[in-house]
C-alpha cells in the first residue's frame, strides 16, 4: 500500500467508527486543514479530529501527534481537537484528545507494563473505540468542555460573467 492508500484506509475507518457512533461526520472542503474530518458534539460544538495511522511496537502503539513544514515539526494544539487513530495491524481505532499526548510522538500502551508501573502510561484501552461507542474517557476529557462555537461569515457578491447577482 502506498501512504497515500494507507492515510484514506486510516480515515475511512475512523469515520465510519463516528458514524457508528450515531456522530453526523463533516469532511472539509478542498485540502491543507489542520483537521481531516469533525463532528458535531452537544450544543452545536465541532469537535475537529485529526486522523493518524499507528503501528506497534513493543507492546505499544505508536503515532506522530505533529505534521512537518518546510521540514520543521508543528503539532496540532489549539488547531485540533482529537486525534483519531486506526492500527491496521489490529484494525482497531482510538480516540484521543490532543492535549493527552507530547507533541510529536506518542505511544499507547498495549497491555500493563512489566514491572508494574502506572504513572504517565497511556493505555490504550482508555481511548479505545468499542462497540459503536465513543471511549468514556472522552466524557471528562477537555475537548468536550468550553462553550459552542459560533462563526459568522459575510460573503460578498461574487462577481460572474456579465452578473453581479448570486442565487437567483
Amino acid at each position: 500500500m502506498t501512504p497515500s492508500e494507507i492515510g484514506e484506509r486510516t480515515e475511512a475507518a475512523i469515520l465510519a467508527a463516528l458514524a457508528a457512533s450515531g456522530k453526523h461526520v463533516l469532511l472539509p472542503f478542498g485540502g491543507h486543514h489542520r483537521y481531516d474530518l469533525a463532528f458535531e458534539e452537544s450544543r452545536g460544538r465541532l469537535v475537529k479530529v485529526q486522523c493518524k495511522s499507528a503501528y506497534v511496537a513493543k507492546g505499544a502503539l505508536i503515532f506522530k501527534t505533529c505534521s512537518y513544514v518546510l521540514g520543521s515539526p508543528r503539532d496540532y494544539r489549539d488547531e485540533v481537537d482529537l486525534f483519531g487513530i486506526y492500527c491496521h495491524d489490529r484494525s482497531e481505532v482510538y480516540f484521543v484528545p490532543v492535549g493527552d499526548v507530547p507533541t510529536s510522538r506518542a505511544s499507547l500502551r498495549l497491555d500493563p507494563a512489566r514491572n508494574g508501573q502506572s504513572a504517565g502510561i497511556r493505555m490504550a484501552s482508555t481511548y479505545l473505540f468499542r462497540e459503536g461507542h465513543l471511549p468514556d474517557s472522552l466524557r471528562d476529557s477537555c475537548y468536550a468542555l468550553g462553550p459552542p462555537q459560533l462563526v459568522l461569515i459575510h460573503v460578498e457578491h461574487l462577481q460572474g460573467a456579465g452578473s453581479s447577482e448570486v442565487g437567483g
